[in-house]
């Protein structure tokens, strides 16, 4: 069960525990985007800086999803107002040198530090990233606050070993067929 953050935030390993934080305007705060597919559609993930009170540094937190068919967004505005949202903390995996770079305030990649300097962090900023599991901004509806998935389904090594060892053992049959053909044709 979520535990207030204050008691939760020093454990470690931080995955996967589960906190009640108060973040400080976030249902207005600015955001930057993470290109992201839930359930099979296409949409974007809403990142904002939380900074908890009694603590020097901040957090990123993701708010939820929101799929591309939503052209809408949440305000973004001065406030102060107090936000409990209940959070699942992650260490998040970081970028490739596949990874695009970022386009204005859309990322391809959960880069950390480029999205905090991207909205404008003046602390820094913890490796642990809060992940929504209660909406930050409850009257919009189309912000889907979730966790993703624990790891998500790579099986592209048993694909490649699969089809390359398929095609190396077509070639060895391949050049095994030529030399019968060759030591028939010479005898």
């Amino acid at each position: 069960p979520a535990r207030p953050f204050i008691e939760v935030f020093h454990e470690q390993p931080v995955d996967f525990r589960r906190a009640i934080v108060d973040c400080p305007g976030l249902a207005t705060a600015p955001y930057v985007e993470l290109q992201s597919i839930q359930d099979g559609q296409a949409g974007v993930r809403l990142i904002s800086l939380c900074q908890p009170p009694r603590f020097e540094f901040l957090y990123l937190v993701d708010r939820g999803f929101v799929a591309d068919t939503i052209s809408a967004r949440p305000p973004v505005r001065p406030s102060e107002d107090l936000v409990r949202i209940e959070v699942e903390m992650r260490m998040p995996s970081g970028t490739s040198p596949f990874t695009p770079p970022p386009s204005g305030n859309r990322f391809y990649g959960r880069d950390r530090l480029a999205m905090a300097e991207a909205l404008g962090a003046e602390l820094p900023v913890d490796e642990s990233v809060l992940f929504a599991t209660t909406s930050s901004n409850p009257d919009w509806q189309a912000l889907k606050p979730s966790a993703p998935p624990a790891a998500y389904s790579n099986n592209h090594l048993g694909y490649a070993l699969t089809w390359f060892g398929l095609a190396i053992a077509l070639i060895g049959f391949y050049i095994a067929l030529l030399r019968r053909r060759l030591s028939r044709s010479a005898s």
